[in-house]
């Protein structure tokens, strides 16, 4: 259903043989069959649908205002943004129909995006689920902000949490202590690190029901072990990935702390390591032995070295290696398959579970060859990069 094709409230009605006005077939439509209609429209579909029928304006509203998006950036953004949430603290059917806010702040609009926050407060239990805050300039106080957040109802609903490193930090200066965020209904979080994110001033986390756990940085900072030392009773799900266009070094103290980090998350089922290295660093040949439920490894080049092999978990049954960029394809011996019969043999000995293996990294073709009989023999299905070099 396109955008394009909204109804007309007159073509919705028609007139008895005695002139009265009833109701079309079309606003007695099913509640479900009409969510599920306007679930695939964009803003301005729903705008026009909700003139439709008076039946309408209600699942109507949940598109409009299902995602709201603040920002004081300019002028324009700042007006749009004390409209929008007028709208939402005069009128309580639009401000309970918001299930994902988003904010950018930035530094010189802190305060004015706070002026505009007060419908947060009046949230139904529950109600909100994700909330994005992106802070664009890494000096950009954020204690104002992170205050009415944790003092609303949407502390208590949010099961999709996606901040900045900076939203954590304590501010600077005695009077702050330390406080405990707890989140009772967050399943998901995301952290965006900056090298300026130092973790002794981070506020402790408690999220009883966390089970994913993405981390964004430019490189290792400390703040990424303690993230994952806080939180490595419950994840089950990491993706740790450095979205730098230039390869990041890790010295061997960083390698250190940050294998000591991974190999205490003793439930993790799933390890995305995305990692843009300029130079070889194994971490994985230290954590792996450690992760004893792990059940699907996606890694980039230079994580790991042929000794992986002979470490992969019994339970893992998902295995796909790739590079992160052209850049690295030095990083990776091409004859390193030739290792790869172990786990060939360890599968067939029932010593290990995998069952699929994606190996998108440069290889030597007769080496590939031999070692994708090895796999088929062993029941692995297995594509190497002959596959993917080809798409």
């Amino acid at each position: 259903m396109g955008t394009q094709s909204a109804i007309s409230p007159a073509k919705c009605q028609c007139t008895s043989a005695s002139g009265s006005t009833t109701s079309s077939s079309i606003e007695r439509l099913p509640t479900e069959l009409l969510d599920e209609i306007l679930r695939y429209l964009y803003l301005e579909g729903a705008l026009r649908c909700a003139l439709v029928a008076r039946a309408w304006v209600p699942r109507a509203r949940r598109v409009i205002y299902g995602q709201i998006s603040l920002s004081t950036r300019h002028d324009d953004e700042a007006l749009r943004c004390w409209k929008l949430c007028h709208t939402l603290s005069a009128c309580p059917d639009a401000r309970y129909s918001v299930r994902y806010l988003e904010m950018c702040v930035y530094p010189w609009a802190n305060n004015a995006l706070l002026l505009h926050l007060g419908w947060l407060n009046d949230l139904r239990a529950g109600q909100l689920r994700r909330i994005t805050i992106r802070v664009v300039d890494a000096e950009t106080p954020t204690a104002h902000i992170r205050s009415v957040l944790l003092a609303s109802p949407a502390r208590t609903s949010v099961t999709v949490l996606d901040v900045s490193g900076r939203f954590l930090n304590r501010e600077a200066g005695p009077a702050s202590s330390p406080r405990t965020f707890d989140f009772p209904r967050l399943e998901s979080l995301s952290v965006t690190l900056d090298r300026n994110d130092v973790c002794l001033a981070w506020h402790p986390l408690r999220c009883a029901r966390l089970s994913h756990l993405t981390i964004r940085a430019y490189g290792y900072t400390e703040a990424m072990s303690q993230l994952m030392d806080t939180l490595a009773e419950s994840v089950v799900s990491l993706h740790i990935q450095w979205p730098s266009a230039v390869g990041i070094s890790l010295e061997d103290p960083e390698r250190t702390a940050m294998s000591r980090a991974l190999s205490k998350l003793a439930q993790l089922e799933k390890l995305h390591i995305n990692l843009n290295l300029a130079e070889p660093a194994p971490i994985l040949d230290d954590v792996l032995p450690h992760l004893r439920c792990l059940k699907e490894l996606k890694c980039t080049a230079g994580t790991c070295s042929a000794h992986v092999f002979s470490c992969l978990p019994p339970t893992l049954e998902r295995l796909y290696m790739y590079y992160p960029s052209e850049k690295g394809y030095s990083l990776v011996d091409p004859a390193l398959l030739r290792y790869g019969s172990t786990v060939a043999l360890r599968v067939a000995s029932g010593d290990l579970a995998l069952r699929t293996f994606h190996y998108a990294i440069k290889s030597e073709p007769k080496i590939e060859e031999e070692f994708t009989e090895e796999c088929r023999n062993a029941g692995i299905e297995f594509l190497g990069w002959s596959f993917y070099h080809d798409r």
